[in-house]
């Protein structure tokens, strides 16, 4: 049984009473300094834009420089370790970058690395730009919620494996073909794809939410704006531009962002997402098709393929829907989530 959730103070929120008496704060339906009036904010509109149209187009240059600075660290950081193991920097970078592009452990762990820089760069890009504590980049409760994200894995995990096992039966795919370097592979899987995961989410779910939707302030609107963009270069991104694959893409990432309006937070879009691509790979390690369960510019789809995401994603959805209504999820805070400004010795909220 799941202990109720702890009282807003417990989660790094301060009560009703605390913020409402702040005259510094405002949300998101009265941002005049000084009125005195609080509003609840959810997730896409804890940036409190108001009318700063430019602060996106700002934080966009400052995630975009972070995320290749970061990238460029990763790459650096391959040419060390080829240097120090076998004395040749280009070692571990030749393995990982081959032509015609090979799924290699290499090439799987320099990709994912450099996708979770993705987590770092939103980060600093909401701290830089709007000033946004740490925590509340993570979740309204001003942290990332291990608990509630443990429990959501464990409540989505059975859809996965269901929608593997039928896709692979209808296939006919229940033939063993166990990749040589399995445990190779399955070593990064473990170690490294949760966090690729993660920093996709990040900045397709995360960013776009809070830079695009906290320039609204009716709530449907707010959500609306930035799901649509975001899932449609989610898809892209991924670069086959078959029409079936595109739509599969946008469906996922409609999904991931939908699950975050409901929870109010990444835990739930970070699980789905990792949840997904961790068992793909272990299926295709065990049974083949490891390159083609990587979406490229050669990948193609098929509406079965799409009626499948729909069944599995809506299934999904709607079970985090249901799941988080009943235990009370929080979804939204009274808490004030930018950085206290300091003025002389006095910090002020």
């Amino acid at each position: 049984m799941t202990p109720p959730l702890p009282p807003a103070e417990s989660l790094g929120a301060p009560a009703r009473s605390e913020v409402e008496s702040d005259p510094s704060f405002t949300g998101p339906a009265d941002r005049g300094p000084g009125s005195g009036t609080a509003t609840r904010l959810d997730y896409a509109g804890l940036p409190l834009l108001g009318r700063r149209w430019w602060k996106p187009f700002a934080s966009v240059v400052i995630l975009v420089w972070a995320w290749v600075t970061l990238s460029t660290v990763v790459v650096f950081g391959f040419g060390l370790c080829g240097f120090l193991i076998h004395g040749d920097p280009g070692h571990f970078l030749r393995d990982a970058v081959t032509e015609p592009m090979v799924v290699t452990p290499s090439l799987l762990l320099l990709m994912n690395l450099i996708l979770a820089c993705g987590i770092p760069a939103t980060f600093i890009a909401a701290r830089i730009v709007h000033g946004l504590r740490p925590g509340f980049v993570n979740s309204v409760a001003g942290k990332f919620r291990w608990g509630l994200a443990g429990r959501l894995a464990l409540l989505l995990l059975p859809v996965f494996v269901l929608n593997l096992v039928v896709q692979m039966a209808l296939s006919g795919g229940f033939r063993p073909n166990v990749d040589p370097r399995i445990l190779a592979f399955l070593i990064v899987v473990w170690l490294t794809t949760p966090l690729q995961c993660a920093g996709e989410e990040y900045v397709f779910r995360s960013w776009f939410l809070q830079n695009l939707g906290g320039l609204f302030r009716h709530p449907v609107v707010r959500w609306a704006v930035p799901i649509v963009p975001s899932s449609l270069l989610f898809a892209a991104l991924h670069g086959s531009m078959h029409p079936w694959i595109l739509v599969d893409l946008t469906l996922f990432a409609a999904a991931a962002a939908l699950i975050v309006w409901r929870t109010g937070g990444m835990e739930a879009a970070v699980v789905l997402h990792s949840l997904n691509n961790v068992l793909v790979i272990h299926l295709t390690l065990v049974f083949g098709g490891l390159q083609e369960a990587f979406v490229s510019e050669e990948s193609t789809g098929s509406l079965v393929s799409v009626l499948f995401t729909v069944v599995s994603q809506g299934l999904c959805v709607a079970l985090v829907w249901w799941w988080a209504k009943r235990r009370g999820v929080q979804r939204d805070t009274l808490a004030d989530p930018r950085v206290p400004r300091r003025q002389g010795h006095v910090v002020r909220r």
